[in-house]
């Protein structure tokens, strides 16, 4: 008996014959449609992300007499370059998503570069720029602005440099004054070539200064910030209090006078004369033994410290 050889495709349905429930269509194609959208949203979501942290610079030009103050805002970080030149130029970069929140003007004769309040997790806050100009008179860096400076800024004027907050690198002065003062959590890393040099400072800030003067040399410091001098200069005065730190130990100082209060510590390196009145916890440490003491007095538990130990 011959067998036959019977495919049972005839006796099964075809998929797309099967009849399928109008409630399970009508998902079925939701489904797709809403991949698809999701989709598109995807891509312009990726797109908008792409655009908003895309850079865009603008420059800008002044004549030079134009400003003699600088203010740099939150979400700043400014590059100045001193030079000899005829203009100011400017360079500001930052992120598409910024293009309305940079503000760059001039006004009173101060140049501004602000930031205006943002807040955005994908995409960077930060405004770059570069600055080259030949001086400055006054700097006010605020917030957490960070300031870094090459080249000399020389003046036959004052130098004033206010900062609250933020960061200053590299900032030579050549000047016949200048007034550093340092607020809230300020850094600030300087070089003074000046006759006079006033640096007070208040909250927790840490200053860095070389001086380079046969002048004199003013500190104030309250607080729990820390200063560290180097170098050399003629006279200083100091006044700390609080919890404020001075390490003057690398300053070359010919003549110095010291007024400590409550827990403040200062160590000082005087060659000639020497003047201090200690008060509450204030401890004053001398890397050498000057060769005069104008005035001494220790009060309460104050603590005067040399290289032969305590007294």
């Amino acid at each position: 008996m011959k067998k036959r050889n019977i495919s049972l495709s005839q006796f099964t349905p075809k998929l797309s014959d099967i009849p399928i429930p109008e409630r399970l269509r009508r998902w079925r194609q939701g489904a797709v449609a809403g991949g698809t959208l999701a989709s598109g949203v995807a891509v312009t979501a990726l797109a908008l992300v792409y655009w908003q942290r895309h850079k865009r610079s603008k420059s800008y030009s002044y004549a030079t007499r134009t400003f003699d103050t600088l203010e740099v805002g939150t979400g700043v970080q400014l590059q100045i370059k001193f030079d000899t030149v005829s203009h100011a130029s400017l360079r500001v970069s930052y992120p598409n998503a910024l293009r309305r929140r940079v503000k760059v003007r001039i006004a009173d004769k101060t140049l501004s570069i602000r930031r205006l309040p943002y807040r955005n997790r994908w995409v960077p806050g930060e405004v770059f720029a570069e600055l080259t100009l030949p001086s400055i008179n006054q700097l006010r860096v605020v917030g957490d602005a960070k300031v870094v400076a090459t080249g000399c800024n020389k003046l036959d004027t004052p130098f004033d440099l206010l900062q609250i907050g933020g960061q200053v690198e590299g900032l030579t002065i050549d000047a016949h004054y200048a007034e550093v003062q340092l607020r809230g959590n300020a850094k600030a890393d300087l070089y003074l070539s000046c006759d006079q040099s006033f640096i007070s400072y208040s909250g927790s800030p840490e200053v860095r200064a070389v001086l380079q003067s046969e002048g004199q040399a003013h500190i104030t410091a309250t607080g729990s910030g820390s200063a560290t001098l180097l170098g050399q200069t003629k006279e200083l005065t100091l006044t700390a209090s609080d919890r404020s730190v001075v390490r003057a130990d690398t300053l070359t100082v010919e003549a110095a006078n010291a007024l400590l209060s409550d827990s403040a510590e200062c160590y000082l390196q005087v060659t000639d004369r020497l003047s201090y009145t200690l008060c509450n916890d204030s401890k004053l440490g001398l890397i050498q033994q000057p060769k005069r003491i104008v005035k001494a007095e220790v009060l309460d538990s104050a603590t005067l410290e040399t290289l032969d130990g305590k007294r």
